[in-house]
């Protein structure tokens, strides 16, 4: 019985994605009552999914901005420091990627050579929230301060 006991425990553990590595992995929503951006106007929505490569993750973002137009941004980066393309973002060519923990991991974008914004990813303890705090300066020159709070999509 007590063998059973550890298969059944060991395999709840291993599949149980509260006990995973790098918990900003699926997809997740913009919960617009919970946020702030500077400058606004904040968007409609943004959908984030994060998928596992080799040592970094591949970066999907689909955003309605508030007057309604499509973008979407993705990247693969690893967390190696070095310099990865950005298709679709107005305020990075490259981002580069730090992780910071399990929970949290950090980008800097870069646009025509120089530092535009800086991101910090952070998933909550229970894993359902996560927050992601951007600041810096855009391609345009506005300083940004977004808090942008995020609810784990259900698959």
């Amino acid at each position: 019985m007590r063998a059973i006991t550890l298969i059944v425990s060991t395999f709840l553990f291993l599949v149980n994605p509260a006990f995973a590595a790098d918990q900003w992995l699926g997809k997740w929503v913009l919960n617009t009552s919970k946020s702030s951006y500077s400058p606004g106007p904040m968007p409609r929505s943004v959908d984030l999914q994060y998928e596992a490569i080799p040592e970094g993750v591949r970066v999907t973002n689909v955003t309605i901005a508030f007057d309604g137009a499509t973008i979407k941004r993705t990247t693969s980066l690893k967390f190696d420091g070095r310099e990865y393309p950005y298709e679709g973002n107005v305020n990075a060519d490259v981002v580069t990627g730090k992780r910071l923990g399990d929970y949290s991991f950090e980008t800097q974008w870069i646009k025509a050579g120089k530092p535009t914004l800086k991101q910090t990813m952070t998933v909550s303890a229970d894993g359902k929230t996560l927050t992601v705090r951007q600041t810096g300066t855009d391609a345009q020159g506005r300083i940004f301060d977004v808090r942008g709070i995020y609810d784990r999509a259900r698959e």
